[in-house]
């Protein structure tokens, strides 16, 4: 038992010495940081000392007009995805004219039909090179929802602004033109004769639902491509009404434009369009359309066969 009894204090002896270093310990580590937190301000101190020798310069700054003139200086217009080919992004302005091109069929075969066909018709290779022709002369297509509200909102375009339209939709506006403008990234509006559509001659709506979906713009050329100045009102409200509401119907969108067959029309059209909700109709008089035109009797460009980029490049800058 007295044995057992120096034993255990030893033992109490050994852990009250351990507990003596362990608090020893901890008081040294804490004198230690408090040491070098003060050594850390001390240089601290010095680093904002010496700083104050050498002011920064501060930029001064701008009023909240200033600021936003800046920023519309830097912007820039960037090309949508539907875009790939366009021009390198640029500065946005309202334009003061824009040129509406007027396609009718583009087609290698140019032997089909009467005259006036032939002469609408141009090969595909034509057609490739002219697209070509325009992106590397710093054109930018855009679509002619866009051009119209350049031309009445007077909502800005990237510089060199042109429109692509292809009359009578027929079948080669699919198998030819789209895929074109699909590749390059370019917009077209098409403007269909309605009944046509899934007769045979012309497009069906599964594909113009394609077209629409891929970036084309379908819009109304009448119901059968009738002379609208020769109609009566009846007549009038089958041709444009209907046109538009089964355009809306399969392609699930509005439909804002007009083309006049053949480019007739009068006073008792434009009434009759306005009437059936049409925002602007396009004609066959040649020129550029400008801000403040009247919106129903907008202006295009002709593209015909035989049709020399010389004489295209005159047609687009005319006065």
């Amino acid at each position: 038992m007295i044995f057992d009894n120096k034993r255990l204090q030893k033992k109490s002896g050994r852990n009250r010495l351990a507990r003596i270093l362990i608090i020893l310990a901890i008081l040294l580590l804490t004198v230690t940081i408090n040491s070098n937190h003060k050594t850390s301000n001390m240089q601290m101190s010095s680093i904002k000392n010496l700083t104050n020798l050498f002011p920064k310069k501060t930029a001064p700054r701008t009023s909240g007009q200033e600021h936003k003139k800046n920023r519309a200086k830097s912007f820039i217009y960037l090309p949508s995805t539907h875009r790939s080919e366009q021009i390198p992004a640029r500065k946005l302005e309202v334009p003061k004219a824009i040129p509406i091109l007027m396609y009718h069929r583009i087609n290698n075969t140019a032997t089909f039909g009467n005259c006036v066909e032939r002469n609408l018709t141009i090969s595909v290779q034509t057609f490739t090179n002219q697209l070509n022709w325009f992106l590397s002369n710093g054109y930018h297509v855009v679509s002619l929802n866009e051009a119209f509200d350049a031309l009445y909102l007077h909502k800005p375009l990237p510089i060199k602004p042109i429109v692509l339209t292809f009359d009578d939709g027929t079948a080669d506006a699919y198998y030819n033109v789209y895929p074109i403008l699909k590749k390059r990234g370019l917009t077209g509006t098409f403007f269909v004769k309605v009944k046509c559509v899934d007769s045979g001659d012309g497009l069906n709506w599964g594909k113009a639902v394609e077209m629409t979906n891929g970036g084309m713009q379908i819009e109304s050329h009448t119901m059968t491509h009738i002379d609208l100045s020769l109609a009566s009102s009846d007549e009038l409200l089958y041709e444009l009404q209907k046109s538009k509401n089964l355009l809306e119907k399969h392609l699930r969108q509005t439909v804002r434009f007009l083309a006049y067959p053949s480019g007739s029309f009068n006073d008792q059209v434009i009434a009759a369009a306005k009437r059936c909700g049409y925002s602007a109709a396009l004609t066959t008089e040649p020129g550029l359309c400008r801000p403040g035109d009247n919106p129903f009797k907008l202006k295009r460009i002709r593209i015909s066969r035989g049709q020399d980029l010389g004489s295209l490049s005159s047609l687009l800058n005319c006065n």
